[in-house]
C-alpha cells in the first residue's frame, strides 16, 4: 500500500484515494492499482477512477464513461485531488511516482483521515470516543455490551459512538456467535492540527493511523 487516504467535507463529500504497488502483468502492466474516488458519504459516486478490472475506467454518477480515454496518472490525481491541494495531492502524486519506480518505501504507508475543519475532527473523536477506542485496543472486548460495561457507559451511546468509526475505518467488527467483536487493528492514532495555515493547504486536521497490525 502506497497511499491509503480519507478526506471528508463539510458539505457531506468524501474523498478516498487508495494507490498500491502490484507485481507487473497483463491486467497491471505498469505495476499499479489504484482507485482515486470522489462522492457522498454513502459511497455514491460523483467521479471516480480505477484500473481494478485491467483497464483505465472513470465513472461518474451516471455510471462507466464509455470511451473513456486515460490521461496518464498526474492528470489523473490532479482532476481528483482538485478540491484537496497541498498534503494529499502531493502524496497521491509521490505514490504514483513510487509504484512506477523501484524505489518501494518498507511496508505499507499508514492510513491518513484529513477532515476539512476541526469541528469535524472533535465531533468523531471527542474524549468518550478515544476512552472506547483505548479501551477495545486494550482489553479486547467479546461484544458492544461487554466494551460499554469496560467504559461504564450506555449500550445504545457506545453502539453510536462504534458505528460513526466504523464508518472512518478506525474500528471493524468480527462476528463471534450472535455478537459482534468490536476489533482496532491500530495501536497509535495521530492528530495533527497546524496552527498557522499554509497557503497551500486547506486542510484543518489530519489524522494518521499508525503501526497496524
Amino acid at each position: 500500500m502506497l497511499e491509503d487516504t480519507e478526506r471528508r467535507y463539510r458539505d457531506g463529500g468524501v474523498l478516498r484515494v487508495r494507490v498500491l504497488s502490484v507485481p507487473e502483468s497483463e491486467k497491471f502492466p505498469d505495476g499499479i492499482k489504484y482507485r482515486l474516488h470522489y462522492g457522498t458519504d454513502a459511497s455514491e459516486a460523483i467521479i471516480r477512477y480505477d484500473n481494478s478490472h485491467g483497464q483505465h475506467e472513470r465513472y461518474t454518477a451516471e455510471g462507466l464513461n464509455e470511451g473513456y480515454e486515460f490521461p496518464g496518472y498526474d492528470a489523473v490525481q490532479r482532476r481528483v485531488t482538485v478540491e484537496s491541494i497541498g498534503d494529499l495531492q502531493h502524496r497521491t502524486a509521490e505514490a504514483f511516482e513510487q509504484a512506477l519506480s523501484d524505489d518501494w518505501p518498507e511496508g505499507d504507508a499508514p492510513r491518513r483521515l484529513s477532515f476539512e475543519t476541526t469541528d469535524q475532527l472533535a465531533r468523531v473523536f471527542t474524549p468518550r470516543a478515544i476512552d472506547l477506542l483505548q479501551v477495545i485496543a486494550r482489553d479486547e472486548p467479546d461484544s458492544i455490551r461487554e466494551a460499554a460495561r469496560l467504559v461504564d457507559r450506555d449500550i445504545k451511546q457506545v453502539s453510536a459512538n462504534l458505528e460513526r468509526l466504523e464508518e472512518y475505518g478506525v474500528v471493524e467488527y468480527e462476528e463471534e456467535g450472535r455478537a459482534k467483536r468490536p476489533v482496532v487493528e491500530y495501536d497509535e492514532i495521530d492528530i495533527q492540527l497546524p496552527l498557522r495555515q499554509r497557503e497551500d493547504v486547506n486542510e484543518q486536521g489530519d489524522l494518521t493511523l499508525l503501526n497496524e497490525r
